[in-house]
C-alpha cells in the first residue's frame, strides 16, 4: 500500500511539473479525466496564455528514476499502448520528469512511431532533450509536423467499427471542440448509434456543455461560452434519443457524482424535455423496465410540487402500474412529501 502511494505521489509530481512549465510559458494545460484510459494523461495547447491555440498535443507523462536508462530515458509501452499512440488523431508527446535534477525530457511519440517499424517496447528520450522555454518553438514545430501526419479526423473515427477507436476519438473530439463547436455536434449526432460503453463516455464528454454541479470547473476545462452557445440549439432530444440515453444509465446511478446526473443535465438542456419524457413513458409503459422507471422518476422530479398530479395521471391512464413495487414506493413518498427528490 505504501509503495502504491509513493508511486502515485511520484506520478503526480510529473504531472504537476509539466503543468507548471506549460502554464508559466503561456500554454494551456488540460487534464481531462475521460482521457485517462486512452494513453493520454493531459493535453497542452501552445499559445499566448489568453487564446486557445490550434497547436494541440496529447501528453503521456512519466515520472521517476525507473524511466532512466544509463544517461538517457525511455517511455515504455506494450503493444496496445503503441497501437493507441500510433492511431491517435492528435500528436502524442512523451514526457519524463527526473526527480533528481527536476528536469523534464520530451520526445514526439507520434513522429518516432511513424519512423520506426516492427515491434517497439519503449520510446527513447535523449538526456539532452530537456523541455525549456528557449526550445518551445522547436516543441511547437514538432507538434505541427505530426499534426500534418495525422490525416484522419477524429470525427471519422467516431464511425469506426472498433469501439476502442471510437472512444479514443471521443476524447480527441472533446479537446478539438474547445475551438470548433462542430466536434461536439458530431458526438451529439452520433450518440444514439454508439455501443453502450462508448455512449456512456460520450455523455460524460457532452456533460461539459452544461452547468454540471459535480464537475470541478477550472479555466482549463471550462468550455468557452461561444462554443456552448453554438451547440445549445442542438441539445434537443427526440423520444428515441431520450430512450438511448436512459438505456445506458443504471438506476442506482441517478445520484450526485454519477452518470445519472450528467444524463439529467443534458436532457434538461432541452426546454421541451417534460413533454418528451411523457412520450417516452407512453412508449415504454408496457415494458416497465429500468428505462421506463428512470423516465417516470425524472418526470416526477421535474414536476416538483406538481408531481402528485402527474403520478395520478399516469396511474389513471395505466391502472396496472400500481402493481409495480417501485410505483407503490413512489406513491408512499408522494403521500408523505408531495414531491420526489433524486439529486
Amino acid at each position: 500500500m505504501k509503495r502504491l502511494r509513493r508511486n502515485r505521489i511520484m506520478e503526480r509530481a510529473g504531472v504537476n511539473a509539466a503543468r507548471a512549465f506549460f502554464e508559466e510559458n503561456g500554454c494551456t494545460f488540460v487534464e481531462v479525466d475521460l482521457a485517462s484510459d486512452y494513453g493520454k494523461d493531459a493535453y497542452v495547447d501552445l499559445g499566448d496564455g489568453k487564446n486557445v491555440s490550434p497547436i494541440c498535443s496529447a501528453l503521456q507523462i512519466k515520472s521517476g528514476l525507473s524511466y532512466k536508462v544509463g544517461n538517457n530515458y525511455v517511455i515504455p509501452g506494450n503493444e496496445e499502448d503503441m497501437s493507441m499512440w500510433k492511431d491517435s488523431t492528435i500528436p502524442i508527446i512523451g514526457l519524463v520528469f527526473d526527480p533528481g535534477d527536476k528536469q523534464i525530457r520530451w520526445v514526439n511519440i507520434s513522429e518516432y512511431l511513424c519512423a520506426h517499424e516492427g515491434k517497439i517496447t519503449s520510446i527513447p528520450i535523449a538526456a539532452s532533450a530537456i523541455l525549456q522555454s528557449s526550445r518551445l518553438v522547436e516543441f511547437a514545430n514538432s507538434v505541427r509536423r505530426s499534426a500534418k501526419l495525422n490525416k484522419e479526423n477524429p470525427l471519422l473515427q467516431l464511425s469506426d467499427d472498433n469501439e476502442d477507436r471510437q472512444r479514443r476519438a471521443i476524447v480527441d473530439c472533446f479537446l478539438f471542440a474547445r475551438t470548433d463547436y462542430r466536434y461536439f455536434i458530431g458526438i451529439r449526432n452520433m450518440l444514439h448509434s454508439f455501443p453502450r460503453e462508448t455512449r456512456r463516455l460520450a455523455l460524460h464528454a457532452l456533460g461539459h456543455l452544461t452547468s454540471h454541479p459535480d464537475i470541478f470547473w477550472t479555466d482549463n476545462n471550462w468550455i468557452p461560452s461561444f462554443i456552448k452557445t453554438r451547440v445549445q440549439p442542438f441539445l434537443r432530444w427526440s423520444s428515441y434519443e431520450v430512450i438511448s440515453i436512459l438505456q445506458v444509465v443504471e438506476l442506482e446511478e441517478y445520484s450526485r457524482g454519477s452518470l445519472g446526473l450528467t444524463a439529467f443535465m443534458l436532457l434538461t438542456a432541452d426546454p421541451s424535455i417534460e413533454k418528451t419524457l411523457d412520450e417516452v413513458i407512453s412508449m415504454l409503459k408496457s415494458s416497465c423496465d429500468d428505462t421506463f422507471h428512470a423516465a417516470v422518476m425524472l418526470r416526477l422530479y421535474l414536476a416538483e410540487e406538481g408531481a402528485e398530479s402527474v403520478f395520478l395521471r399516469l396511474v389513471r391512464e395505466s391502472p396496472w402500474l400500481m402493481d409495480e413495487p417501485l410505483m407503490q414506493e413512489v406513491k408512499g413518498i408522494l403521500d408523505d412529501h408531495g414531491s420526489i427528490t433524486i439529486f
